[in-house]
Parts: structure tokens; sequence; C-alpha cells
């Protein structure tokens, strides 16, 4: 469980950093001074105001697309290895929790990606609380699907079943 939870959080960070806002970035025309585990940077002069947006925007919507993409595939896969189901849910999970997550909380305090999306637009509270809430909204979603899945890896026993959900949930 530890190693596929490595997995996942890297593959997620990847898939933020690198495939969300360095790959949108270069597809806008810009380049890449470097990605981090927590950053991207871009170099050379800013691409404009719209794609600057999306290269905001890119990251955590990458991550929303890769938790539906793992979902449908945990959907999908019924009969797969219980090691490759655990690294679907697990993966729909962060990805989904890590997406959501970035329009709500970061925006709400005034800093990250979104406040960067949000730079220019207007009524400027209006799209910001649009985000907000549309944050909430998904968490609640990712949230109720990771538990409704979850279900299959436990116990129809209480007492094992609470202990296989906090063995699953807390590596």
């Amino acid at each position: 469980m530890a190693a596929v939870a490595i997995v996942v959080y890297t593959l997620s960070s990847i898939l933020h950093e690198a495939l969300g806002h360095g790959l949108t970035c270069v597809l806008l025309g810009g380049k890449v001074a470097c990605i981090a585990s927590t950053v991207c940077i871009p170099a050379g002069e800013p691409l404009g105001q719209d794609a600057d947006r999306l290269v905001a925007a890119a990251g955590s919507v990458i991550n929303l697309l890769a938790a539906g993409v793992f979902w449908g595939l945990l959907r999908t896969l019924r009969t797969a290895s219980p090691v490759l189901r655990y690294f679907l849910w697990l993966s729909l999970t962060v990805n989904g929790f890590i997406g959501a997550g970035y329009l709500a909380v970061p925006t709400l305090i005034g800093f990250g990606d979104w406040m960067n999306f949000l730079q220019g637009l207007h009524p400027y509270w209006l799209w910001r609380a649009t985000i907000i809430v549309l944050g909430v909204v998904l968490y609640g979603v990712v949230a109720y699907l990771a538990v409704r899945e979850l279900q299959p890896f436990l116990s129809r026993e209480m007492s094992e079943r609470r202990s296989r959900a906090r063995r699953l949930t807390l590596v």
C-alpha cells in the first residue's frame, strides 16, 4: 500500500505540474524554465493574459480530468487485481481532492493558481466566489465517490470494515 501511495502522489504531482502547467505552457507557445514537484516556472516573456490564465488553470483541471479517467477505469476493471484497483481508487481520490481543493482553499485564502487565473476578470468577486463554490461542490463529489468506491475493499463485518478502511486510507 505504501508503494502504491508513493506512485500515486508522485503521479498526481507530475500530472499537475508537468502535464497541466508545463505542457499547456508549451502548447501555447511558451517555454518552461523549471518543473519541480510543487512548481512549474515559465521561461521568457509572458504569453499574454488569456494564455497565462489557461496555464494557471491547467494544473488542477488535469488533476480533475485524471480523477475522472481513474474513476472510469475503476468502474470498468471490476475484476482487476486488488493492487491495481487500489491504485485506481487512490488515484481517483488524490487527483480529485487535489483538483477540487486547488479551486476552493487557496482561492478562498487568496493565493495560488486560481488567483492567477482571476487576474483581470470582472466582476472579480463573482468569478472568485464561483470558483470557490465549484471547488467545494467538486470536493464533496470526490468524497462521495471515494467512499462509495472504497466499499468493495471492505468487509461486511463492522469491526473488520473499520480496520481495513483505516489501513487503506491512512497510508
